[in-house]
């Protein structure tokens, strides 16, 4: 099983879908393009792979933005919010999600 991974960019209002896959294939969640070079140095094979080449791009093309990463796993749009599930309560991860434009990153 996998789930999609996502990173948004709270400052450009656009969502980006990396890609889907299994959890163990995934990057680790990171901040900058020097955490996950460094984290590709490590582990090269799976830093080739597609999807977290678009978390890559992401990155690079957001330097200095405030992002928000999320799993299709545990989070979903609910009246137009991003929502993480989280136990028993929903907490808001990202309000008007619903406005924000989409990217596929596989589609680019």
């Amino acid at each position: 099983m996998g789930c999609h991974y996502s990173v948004t960019c709270l400052d450009c209002k656009t969502d980006y879908d990396c890609g889907y896959g299994s959890y163990s294939s995934w990057a680790p969640w990171v901040d900058t393009v020097a955490e996950f070079d460094a984290w590709a140095t490590k582990e090269p094979d799976l830093a080739a792979i597609s999807k977290n080449q678009n978390i890559r791009k992401v990155l690079v093309e957001h330097v200095g933005h405030k992002l928000e990463r999320w799993s299709s796993d545990y989070c979903s749009e609910i009246g137009g919010d991003l929502l993480m599930h989280a136990g028993y309560d929903d907490v808001v991860l990202v309000k008007k999600f619903g406005s924000f434009a989409r990217v596929d990153m596989d589609k680019l």
